[in-house]
């Protein structure tokens, strides 16, 4: 639609909700904002979520880019399930790992 829309000399814009925690760790809250028109998910924003690290906890905070912490299983499993949405996996804010074990588990 988003290129449909450019074709047409149209301006498109996505729905999209900045932070992971939104979802209150449920898969089904995901299928319910895409069902509300939720077409992409930044996975952290200011903060971390139980399944995903942020870059850091305060805009004052250093990244650590050697830290090992990404994705826990659920959060692989959001990204899954983004994918087989059709939603847009946003990795602004994340950690260096989150970005790296999104990418790998990402299909889409």
């Amino acid at each position: 639609e988003v290129e449909a829309a450019f074709k047409e000399g149209r301006i498109a814009s996505l729905i999209g909700v900045e932070g992971g925690h939104a979802i209150q760790n449920s898969l089904g809250v995901l299928r319910a904002l895409r069902d509300l028109g939720v077409r992409y998910l930044t996975l952290t924003h200011t903060c971390s979520t139980p399944w995903a690290e942020c870059a850091r906890a305060s805009e004052t905070d250093l990244e650590d880019p050697d830290s090992p912490r990404g994705l826990t299983h659920f959060g692989r499993t959001v990204v899954r399930e983004m994918n087989r949405l059709g939603m847009l996996v946003d990795l602004s804010h994340v950690s260096q790992a989150t970005m790296k074990e999104a990418l790998e588990v990402s299909r889409a």
